[in-house]
């Protein structure tokens, strides 16, 4: 039998829901609070590596980390929008009965996002930071959520933002899908690389099959 796509497990920030703007917003308002200027593409592409990446280059610690997530708290939600497209795709993987999952290094603000925005539903489980022992690229969050869900890794489908995403599925034996609508060079290969989320659903239906 030809193995197709039946799972898909989804990054969170930069790949569902456009969080940036309002990571970045909050990271600025922090470091001014430690008397530190800086301005907002430098904030928002440091943290589009890595979030420890921006920690470091500032020298920062472990007590402005949680200043940082307070203050992302207060920021309006309306700033971060899911991406366009990714409801139809949700859309489309539900109705073919097919099985949606989170891998994030977001912590349990997540579901407040999905609330927010009337998605959480679309996803049948989720795994946050808090129950991470390893972060990104290790394959720690994606073996919990395989393990936990019986997901046969040649059916299932990775999709992120960053190098962080794909690393850790191409080790454990999953598709990837790379989301990336700037057209940033990136290192790592892929078996799919897209700017539009219609592109996707374009992948879904060709490799889909409802069981």
């Amino acid at each position: 039998m030809i193995k197709v796509l039946k799972y898909f497990i989804w990054d969170f920030d930069g790949t569902l829901v456009d969080t940036y703007p309002s990571m970045t917003l909050a990271f600025q308002r922090a470091l001014k609070a430690e008397g530190i200027n800086a301005g907002k593409e430098e904030i928002m592409s440091l943290l589009k590596k890595s979030s420890k990446d921006a920690l470091a280059y500032y020298n920062l610690n472990s007590t402005f980390k949680r200043q940082w997530k307070v203050e992302e708290e207060r920021v309006d939600k309306e700033m971060s929008q899911p991406f366009h497209g990714v409801l139809e795709v949700l859309d489309l993987i539900k109705n073919k009965d097919g099985l949606n999952f989170i891998v994030t290094h977001r912590n349990k603000t997540t579901y407040d996002y999905l609330e927010y925005y009337k998605i959480l539903n679309y996803f049948t489980d989720i795994i946050t930071i808090e129950e991470a022992n390893h972060r990104k690229p290790n394959t720690d969050l994606f073996d919990q959520i395989i393990s936990r869900n019986n997901i046969e890794p040649a059916q299932c489908l990775s999709i992120g933002d960053r190098d962080l995403d794909m690393m850790p599925s191409k080790a454990l034996g999953l598709k990837t899908c790379l989301y990336n609508p700037k057209k940033i060079e990136n290192k790592i290969v892929v078996d799919y690389e897209i700017t539009h989320y219609n592109e996707l659903q374009a992948i879904i239906t060709k490799n889909f099959q409802k069981y």
